[in-house]
């Protein structure tokens, strides 16, 4: 989700978005983050860094759980829209700090492009899907 202090993964444009993902052939896992403003999926309301710890502990959750999840654990992607955005790179450089190694590949588009494509717009989230799964394939 974007916002950074708003907006959760429940929400129906996002989870719109990881099916179209997960019609790929991927796995999909999404973390929600506590929120500075508003409640997530979760009542507390809670400042930074609290989202940022959120997203670290959810990736090393689908990475420690990963052969029960049946996927390949060196091939997870991070990814956010907004203010998911500026947390998917603070989250990469943590665990880069953490010894984890990456590889990294920015997407750019418009603006909540997650809130708009799927509605106005499928074949750009088609394709824009069809890539971020081909690089988790292949990174």
């Amino acid at each position: 989700g974007g916002g950074m202090q708003s907006m959760s993964c429940t929400y129906g444009n996002y989870r719109a978005w990881g099916r179209i993902i997960a019609a790929c052939g991927v796995a999909v896992a999404m973390v929600d983050f506590r929120n500075c403003l508003t409640p997530s999926s979760v009542p507390e309301v809670a400042p930074f860094p609290a989202g940022l710890n959120d997203c670290v502990s959810g990736v090393k959750w689908v990475a420690a759980h990963a052969g029960e999840l049946g996927i390949d654990a060196g091939h997870i992607i991070i990814a956010g829209e907004s203010g998911g955005g500026n947390l998917t790179l603070a989250t990469g450089l943590k665990l880069l700090r953490a010894g984890v190694s990456a590889r990294c590949r920015q997407v750019m588009g418009t603006i909540h492009g997650t809130e708009i494509f799927p509605m106005a717009a499928p074949d750009i989230s088609r394709d824009t899907a069809v890539s971020i799964a081909d690089f988790c394939r292949t990174a």
